[in-house]
C-alpha cells in the first residue's frame, strides 16, 4: 500500500478564538512527497498565474470543494500532520 499525504485546510469559524472548521482535504500519493510543505503554501496563496501544473491542480481542486480561490488570510494550513501554517 502507498503512503499517503494529506493536506488539510481550516478556516476561523465564529467569535470564539481558536475555532476551526475543516474547509478541505486532500490526500496525494508519495510521488508529491517530494514537495515540500511550503510548496503546499503555495500553491494554494500564489496569483494562479504564477502556478505550474501541478500547483494548478491542487489549486483548482480546492477552489472547486471551497468554492474560494485559495486560503484566505486567517486559514490554517496543514500537511502530512508535520507542518502547518496560518496565512
Amino acid at each position: 500500500m502507498r503512503d499517503l499525504i494529506k493536506i488539510r485546510a481550516y478556516s476561523p469559524q465564529g467569535e470564539r478564538l481558536g475555532s476551526l472548521q475543516l474547509i478541505w482535504e486532500k490526500l496525494v500519493d508519495e510521488t508529491w512527497r517530494s514537495y515540500k510543505a511550503e510548496w503546499y503554501k503555495g500553491a494554494l496563496t500564489k496569483p494562479i498565474e504564477e502556478l505550474d501544473s501541478d500547483e494548478n491542480w491542487l489549486r483548482e481542486d480546492f477552489n472547486g470543494k471551497c468554492d474560494r480561490n485559495g486560503l484566505a488570510q486567517g486559514d490554517l494550513l496543514c500537511v502530512d500532520n508535520k507542518q502547518c501554517y496560518i496565512i
